[in-house]
């Protein structure tokens, strides 16, 4: 029961994502992953200490730089699944 609240909660979030113009929804939704669900969900984290047993040598300032960077881009692609068509003509169009 409560996976499909969450579900419900979701769907409605990415409609409600969906009525911004494309450039400002993949925006808003990598910031909102960078700074709020990924402290939430402990995917700062996660990143770091994977960082940190593969490249332990990397400076704190830049596994810093990279937690952001993979968190927006998470948030960045999420909203790209759910906006294809537009997407696609901005692929098209480069």
């Amino acid at each position: 029961m409560r996976q499909r609240f969450e579900a419900i909660i979701a769907r409605a979030f990415v409609e409600v994502e969906l009525l911004l113009p494309y450039a400002a929804r993949v925006r808003f939704l990598g910031c909102l992953i960078t700074r709020l669900v990924a402290h939430f969900a402990h995917w700062n984290r996660r990143v770091r200490d994977k960082l940190a047993m593969m490249m332990p040598e990397v400076p704190k300032a830049k596994v810093d730089r990279i937690k952001a960077y993979v968190c927006n881009n998470f948030g960045r692609t999420l909203i790209e699944i759910f906006s294809v068509d537009e997407f696609l003509d901005r692929a098209s169009n480069t």
